[in-house]
């Protein structure tokens, strides 16, 4: 018998052997699963936020208080999950800025609207002064969350959009803000989305001369980021305002250089709402 299994023993190691060469590696939630790529990168690939458009500002007198800001445009960003090749795709997004002169602060909510991505991210950041501003500022002491943690993400990259308004931009979004408030907008409609609620019926005009296309918005401060198609191979991406709070119009002007019937678009960009169109005769 001794002799049987001492005979037998050779042929276990290997049934054993060969059990663990064929295993499956359990991957980190312990499926079962190993999807990982042998070259995925190590280091989260960067994020680029370089088309990222300040829209809405409010910036107290006072140097010590908060500064909100909203911006909307686009960012290119890895979409692959972490030990997965990089996947990078340019993304519409949202951008809520703040920055806390005391605290020396920033943080971000990032919303990216994407059907496949879906994801909602958060950055912060101690900056000696406004990074949402202006030039040179460098940022320690970097995180970054997000609603789906399997995102791989370079925290190093935030805030994404640090240096992405001009001074004269914020004055002009923050005076443009001020003015709704004053016509009834409140401290919480600066992160309300306005909704593009219709264009008006386009008045029949000559080609060569100035079309008028009305755009009604309601609700908010009264920003609407929009892309304007105009039929004609013109694109406007524009940010439909009205001193008037909601709902109130915002008169765009176009010029149609040939006649024709065309299909005017409005499309809502992050930070609004909505969506319509409208046609114009043109002789």
């Amino acid at each position: 018998m001794i002799r049987k299994l001492a005979a037998l023993l050779p042929v276990a190691a290997a049934l054993i052997a060969a059990a663990d060469a064929t295993a499956t590696t359990l991957d980190t939630s312990g499926t079962g699963h190993n999807d990982s790529d042998w070259n995925a990168p190590k280091i989260a690939p960067s994020t680029h936020c370089r088309s990222l458009m300040l829209y809405l500002a409010d910036v107290p007198e006072d140097p010590n208080a908060m500064r909100r800001y909203r911006f909307t445009g686009t960012c290119t960003i890895n979409t692959a999950p972490a030990r997965k090749l990089a996947k990078m795709k340019t993304v519409e997004v949202l951008v809520d800025a703040e920055y806390f002169p005391r605290m020396k602060r920033a943080s971000e909510r990032v919303l990216v609207q994407d059907p496949d991505l879906g994801v909602s991210l958060s950055t912060w950041a101690t900056c000696p002064s406004d990074p949402f501003v202006g030039t040179g500022v460098v940022c320690t002491d970097k995180g970054m969350g997000a609603n789906k943690f399997d995102k791989f993400i370079n925290k190093d990259d935030a805030p994404f959009a640090r240096q992405r308004a001009t001074a004269s931009q914020v004055a002009a979004a923050k005076k443009k803000f001020a003015d709704a408030k004053q016509r009834g907008a409140t401290a919480a409609s600066f992160y309300v989305n306005p909704t593009l609620d219709g264009i008006s019926p386009i008045r029949k005009s000559t080609s060569g001369q100035a079309a008028q296309v009305i755009v009604n918005v309601k609700g908010g401060a009264g920003m609407c980021p929009t892309e304007l198609d105009f039929g004609d191979g013109t694109k406007s991406k524009i940010i439909l305002w009205s001193p008037n709070v909601g709902p109130y119009q915002h008169q765009v002007d176009h010029v149609f250089s040939k006649p024709g019937f065309y299909k005017v678009q409005a499309r809502t960009l992050p930070g609004c709402n909505g969506g319509h169109l409208a046609y114009a005769l043109v002789k």
